[in-house]
C-alpha cells in the first residue's frame, strides 16, 4: 500500500486542457500526494460520480492542490514513487477521475496486490 502523504509522479499522454484538444506532442508529467481512501472518499461523494463509491483495497488516491490530474488519454498511466533508497517505484496505474480531475482527487488502480505476479512475468 502508498504510504499516505507521498510524493509521487504521473506521467502521460492524455489532454492537457480540461480535455479540449489537440493532445500533447510530449510525454506529460504531474507531482501527486498520496491521500488516504477514507478522505478521497469523503471528497468523492461530493462528486457528479458517487455511485463509482466505495473505493476498495485494490485502489489508492492521489492530488494536488491545484487540482490538475490525469485527465482523458492517461488511464492505465503509470503512477510511481521514490523509496527510501532512491529507486523508483510503480504503485498503481491511473483508473477514474472526476471529468480531468476538476476539483477532486485522482483514483488509481493500485498494483500491490499484483506485484508477485508481475515479478513472475517480467523474470
Amino acid at each position: 500500500m502508498a504510504p499516505i502523504g507521498k510524493k509521487c509522479l504521473l506521467t502521460g499522454w492524455g489532454y492537457v486542457n480540461n480535455g479540449r484538444k489537440p493532445l500533447p506532442n510530449n510525454l506529460q508529467m504531474l507531482e501527486f500526494e498520496t491521500i488516504s481512501n477514507k478522505d478521497c472518499t469523503r471528497q468523492l461523494k461530493k462528486s457528479p460520480y458517487p455511485r463509482l463509491l466505495p473505493l476498495d483495497d485494490g485502489q489508492l488516491c492521489a492530488e494536488r492542490p491545484d487540482h490538475k490530474g490525469a485527465c482523458t488519454g492517461d488511464f492505465g498511466s503509470p503512477l510511481v514513487i521514490q523509496d527510501d533508497k532512491n529507486k523508483t517505484l510503480q504503485i498503481g496505474l491511473a483508473s477514474w477521475v472526476v471529468p480531468c480531475a476538476e476539483d477532486y482527487p485522482d483514483v488509481f488502480s493500485s498494483i500491490h496486490g499484483y506485484y508477485d505476479w508481475i515479478q513472475s512475468k517480467i523474470k
